[in-house]
């Protein structure tokens, strides 16, 4: 699908026809619309196609005519419930438009088209890049939040019964701050090497509007390791409350087995086949009543004392 956009009086309009200073969304394009890019605007096919690859990596190329940025933005993981996932973002820019390539939708251009933020002017290609990165480090900043607030749910219902969704929902979170943590080093990457190459550009007087991008990229990074540190202690308190249920579990189960065994085994002792005279208290009338009190106040005591010893 191919969209053109233009800003106009600082909000984004859609096009019918590409205009000088327009920006031109390409997501998920066929043939014939990469053919219609390459020919209108100049642009070498590898530049467009490369953003297609899921496992392109992110990096950097500039020129005297152009500069090609790849970038790895979050996006929804495809059949996982509620987690993230990284896809590639390609800007090519060129003196008198903007081309963006994805292999699917993403929520940060998304935002830019529906006027979710600032809007960032077409007509200067650098600040429009600018804009975007800069989008790019607050979406993975926003997502990293709700990962945050499911991990915060999980650990919420911890102290009474963590359920398999609950462990499907951490691991997740744990999957996607891979992700994020991966990907944003390799944008941060991505974004230096983007610097060296302005400084020799003719794009020079443009690198300082990159720094606020960088800044915020590098903030995103330092809290996915900050989130990743928390979520991996989540999922240890998980296990150690797990272990300790399942020990109290054994336990009163060992405790059990000792009360039960206390009737078990005076009644084993009256089973045997002995001469009834050598049996204690065989010639009381009431001794079968009498045998059974001796049994509950026996069973009562083990009690008492496995209380004692919080064994029960």
């Amino acid at each position: 699908m191919m969209e053109l956009w233009k800003t106009q009086e600082g909000t984004l309009h859609r096009l019918k026809a590409p205009e000088a200073g327009c920006w031109v969304r390409l997501t998920d394009p066929d043939e014939k619309e990469l053919a219609w890019v390459k020919e209108t605007f100049g642009i070498p096919g590898k530049d467009l196609e490369g953003p297609m690859d899921l496992q392109e990596t992110p990096g950097a190329r500039v020129t005297d005519e152009s500069a090609q940025i790849l970038l790895d933005v979050p996006a929804l993981s495809q059949g996982v419930d509620g987690g993230f996932q990284a896809i590639p973002l390609g800007l090519v820019v060129k003196k008198d438009v903007v081309v963006t390539v994805s292999s699917r939708k993403n929520t940060v251009l998304d935002a830019l088209t529906a006027g979710k933020g600032p809007v960032p002017d077409t007509a200067s290609p650098v600040e429009f890049v600018n804009g975007v990165l800069a989008a790019v480090a607050r979406s993975y900043q926003d997502d990293l939040r709700k990962l945050d607030a499911r991990r915060q749910e999980v650990e919420t219902r911890a102290g009474e019964q963590v359920a398999k969704q609950d462990l499907i929902t951490l691991h997740n979170v744990e999957t996607s701050l891979i992700w994020f943590g991966c990907s944003l080093k390799a944008n941060v990457k991505a974004l230096e090497q983007l610097r060296d190459q302005l400084s020799s550009s003719e794009f020079c007087q443009e690198q300082e509007t990159l720094e606020e991008a960088a800044v915020e990229m590098n903030q995103a990074a330092a809290m996915t390791d900050m989130y990743r540190e928390i979520a991996s202690a989540t999922r240890g308190l998980v296990a150690d409350l797990a272990d300790n249920r399942l020990n109290n579990v054994m336990k009163f189960l060992t405790s059990m087995t000792l009360v039960l065994a206390v009737p078990t085994i005076v009644s084993g002792f009256y089973g045997m086949n002995v001469n009834e005279d050598s049996i204690p208290l065989a010639d009381l009338t009431h001794s079968f009543l009498v045998v059974v009190v001796l049994t509950l106040v026996l069973t009562v005591l083990v009690i008492v004392v496995l209380k004692k010893k919080k064994m029960l």
